[in-house]
């Protein structure tokens, strides 16, 4: 015992009996006593001088942190059990409640919802070359109005995100779905631009909520049995939002944008009426979830426990027509015995402001918690997960139309007619004047009256005693012409159009059209162009179903990896991209594996956090897929005429590195929703 040391000793001091000046009683190993003799340890040390004293305070000092630390950590453990047990209890009484009329219903409103979030996506597309001469629009200012909505949706994701999780599912859904209608509804009577992208970063606001808690919600209210599956089915309405917009757009707006002025009213009103349209799925999905319950897991989470049971006894009534709730009343007893033993989060005390100071400082504290053990490789895989199919989903999605609008150009262009070399005398034009070019020709007692002139250029012409009469025009140009006594009465033909061009005295503008001064080309169809993206846009279907019926199966993890392998494969054979129709087929490839990435990060996202992070966690996740879908439409649309190697090689590394990070992922099969 001596060899130990004085560490030792004193160690067996402080656990033992005094006896004697020389002796000492310890317990040993099997509660049996020794004596020790400490005689010659303390001749050893007279000899040696006085003994310093050893530093047993500082040990002394840590036990009771050490002892706190251990716990607290003995606190949180139990404190993580109850919350299990409560979340099995849960499961286990959403089981039991089963899925029947009350989910097929919910999931129907909650789609609504999705349908509205594509539809404020897709619909600018066809909005845009029709309030381009409503409203004068530049370049500049199209690719504004554009990334107004993705800005706003960025902004909502976050905001409504982390109000769910402090305010509750249905009503922070119904807000932000009010606040879209809103705006939306209300962008279609403004009459400049500004207060227009106002309206329309309002409306993204309020519909960036929409997938981050239509998804939480519906997960929170469908039995762990099958979750992923009917989770997958749900965002089938995401793509009906798609058909949706493209169908109302082919219906309601013309297939040519450019209209005699006593037709402009009509045209006015087309693509107003189209984007009040577009928020018909927004309203009816806030009027039909006012009949909706709050999600119950998001009330055991606040404490409100009988009213959680309600809510479930209410489903398994639904769901079981005919059979008594006693019986399932009585299985309930496991969520008030566990619920009693969880500290509910609490209740909201003192003055208006500092209730408000505390509900910011919660949603903060939430948020910031997804970025903290155990939350933080989770967070850190799903943003790469995320960003990078959003990335290179959107920036494929723009990257074929307009490739598809190239090829259309190409081929108009390639039908224009040249007339060179001539004297034209007594011409009357009227009607359209369609992609002719005018060279070296002179025009003598000729009338241009009730016409429409579309991509009619005319270079080094001369006028002679010629006639514009209301006559519009788009995409013409007169360059290094000259005019003599010619009379342009009612139209469009603004100095812009004229390029060192000389006129004499008798040459006169009268009644000139006011409105937009702005040029817009008609060398493509742009209905032709959304009708393939149509066809295109079908693609996603199989992805949806292969992708919903392999979830239960394989797991959201192993079907975004095969889907992100494939998706890097397949954008190998842009290569092969030459005419409309291999377009339209690359990008139906496209949606194919698209929808069964984000139908999987959707199922990831829902059930990889616990209630009061859920949507918190959810909307930064969709907020940053806005980044990514605008960067990879940035730089898409930089490289589109640069070189096919350049998207390929991008998008196909950023696929393989989004699906290599998701391995360190766990699966999501048999995960309960805490």
């Amino acid at each position: 015992m001596a060899e130990g040391g004085v560490s030792e000793d004193l160690h067996l001091v402080t656990k033992g009996c005094y006896q004697s000046p020389y002796t000492y009683t310890s317990t040993g190993d099997n509660d049996s006593e020794v004596e020790v003799d400490l005689s010659d340890l303390i001749l050893e040390r007279r000899y040696q001088g006085p003994v310093e004293k050893e530093p047993v305070e500082k040990p002394q000092t840590n036990r009771p942190i050490q002892n706190a630390a251990v716990r607290q950590e003995e606190k949180n453990d139990e404190k993580l059990r109850r919350e299990v047990d409560l979340a099995n209890a849960y499961e286990t009484a959403l089981s039991e409640a089963g899925f029947g009329w009350f989910q097929w219903k919910l999931s129907s409103i909650i789609g609504l919802a999705l349908a509205a979030d594509a539809v404020e996506v897709y619909s600018m597309g066809y909005v845009i070359p029709s309030a381009e001469k409503d409203l004068c629009l530049d370049d500049m200012q199209k690719g504004w109005l554009g990334g107004m909505v993705f800005l706003g949706m960025l902004i909502g994701a976050i905001l409504w995100g982390n109000l769910a999780d402090v305010m509750g599912r249905r009503n922070t859904l119904i807000c932000c779905l009010v606040v879209n209608a809103a705006f939306a509804f209300g962008s279609s009577f403004v009459q400049t631009f500004g207060i227009f992208v106002l309206c329309r970063l309002g409306a993204g606001i309020g519909i960036g909520g929409s997938i981050p808690i239509s998804c939480s919600y519906y997960g929170e209210l469908v039995p762990k049995e099958g979750r992923g599956r009917r989770l997958s089915w749900l965002q089938s309405f995401y793509l009906f939002g798609n058909l949706f917009a493209a169908a109302m757009g082919l219906a309601i707006i013309p297939e040519t944008n450019f209209t005699l002025e006593e037709t402009k009213e009509e045209q006015f009103h087309r693509w107003r009426i189209f984007v009040m349209v577009c928020s018909v799925p927004c309203v009816l999905s806030v009027v039909f979830l006012t009949f909706m319950p709050e999600s119950p897991r998001y009330l055991l989470h606040i404490g409100k426990w009988q009213r959680a049971v309600d809510i479930l006894t209410n489903i398994y009534k639904a769901n079981h027509k005919g059979l008594g709730e006693e019986g399932f009343k009585r299985n309930c007893t496991e969520i008030y015995k566990f619920s009693s033993q969880v500290k509910p989060a609490e209740s909201l005390r003192g003055t208006c402001l500092q209730n408000v100071c505390n509900k910011f400082c919660e949603i903060f504290e939430t948020f910031m918690c997804i970025f903290q053990a155990p939350f933080v490789w989770i967070t850190t895989g799903l943003i790469i997960c995320w960003f990078t199919t959003a990335f290179g989903v959107y920036g494929l999605t723009l990257w074929f139309p307009e490739y598809i609008k190239r090829l259309e150009i190409e081929r108009y262009y390639q039908r224009t007619e040249t007339i060179s070399n001539d004297v034209i005398t007594n011409i009357s034009v009227t009607g359209e004047l369609v992609n002719t070019h005018y060279v070296n020709i002179t025009f003598v007692n000729a009338t241009f009256e009730d016409a429409i002139l579309r991509n009619v250029n005319f270079n080094r012409t001369e006028f002679v005693n010629v006639l514009f009469k209301d006559t519009l025009a788009s995409g013409t140009y007169f360059f290094d012409c000259d005019f003599y006594n010619t009379t342009f009465n009612h139209t469009n033909l603004y100095s812009n159009k004229f390029i060192d061009s000389s006129f004499d005295h008798l040459t006169q503008f009268t009644d000139t059209v006011q409105g937009c001064q702005l040029d817009f080309s008609f060398a493509y169809n742009p209905s032709v162009v959304y009708r393939e993206i149509l066809v295109a846009t079908l693609g996603g279907i199989p992805g949806v179903i292969v992708s919903a019926l392999l979830m239960e199966r394989l797991g959201a993890k192993i079907i975004f990896v095969a889907s992100m392998i494939m998706s890097s494969i397949s954008v190998f054979f842009i290569w092969l991209v030459d005419d409309e129709v291999s377009a339209v087929v690359m990008l139906g490839i496209v949606q194919l594996f698209g929808q069964a990435e984000w139908n999987s990060l959707d199922v990831m996202s829902v059930v990889f956090y616990p209630t009061d992070k859920r949507t918190s966690a959810f909307g930064f996740l969709t907020a940053l897929a806005r980044v990514g879908a605008v960067l990879g439409n940035v730089a898409f649309g930089r490289f589109l005429s640069v070189s096919k190697a350049i998207p390929i090689l991008i998008v196909a590394g950023l696929f393989l590195f989004g699906g290599g990070m998701s391995v360190k992922l766990p699966n999501t099969r048999g995960i309960i929703l805490m």
